[in-house]
């Protein structure tokens, strides 16, 4: 018999918590919900106020559209156009900005042009543009035979050609 009260004792001590903790996940929830449901009536009266704002501006826009058309004369009808749309296809590209592949570094002078440079050896893979102390610099990166190929220039002209990584 004394077995059996201290199985009984031990099983209510041990299901004691796991039904307080259930009884706190169900309050809380509850609160929850209700707090939600708070939230979502103050939505729903937030979105009627600002659905009544709109539908208020909606209906002057339309009152001064009336006003406007009816003070105007009707507009000519159009005219039949005997005009005929031609398609045009666009223009090859240049053979600069179609260059792939290396370029070749012996190509690239000092002195050059931006537009000479890019006649030459076509548009650069990276470009970056900056202001320092000297002015404004471009600084024009090409992928070479083996390295890269870093290109600089100042007030348009070619100032400086190096290979690096």
């Amino acid at each position: 018999m004394r077995v059996v009260r201290c199985l009984i004792l031990g099983g209510c001590v041990l299901a004691l918590p796991a039904l307080l903790a259930a009884q706190a996940a169900v309050e809380y929830s509850t609160t929850t919900a209700a707090g939600t449901t708070g939230a979502a009536t103050a939505g729903k009266s937030t979105g009627k106020s600002i659905g009544g704002a709109f539908n208020k501006l909606g209906k002057a826009l339309d009152k001064a559209t009336a006003k406007e058309s009816e003070s105007k004369e009707p507009a000519p009808a159009a005219k039949k156009s005997s005009t005929v749309t031609k398609a045009v296809t666009p223009a090859a590209p240049t053979p600069a900005a179609a260059r792939s592949g290396p370029v070749e570094v012996d190509r690239i002078k000092e002195g050059m042009s931006r537009a000479a440079l890019i006649d030459s050896v076509g548009k650069p893979f990276m470009k970056i543009s900056q202001t320092d102390e000297g002015g404004f610099s471009e600084t024009y990166y090409y992928h070479g035979p083996e390295e890269t190929v870093i290109v600089t220039l100042r007030g348009g002209k070619v100032t400086q050609v190096s290979t690096g990584s």
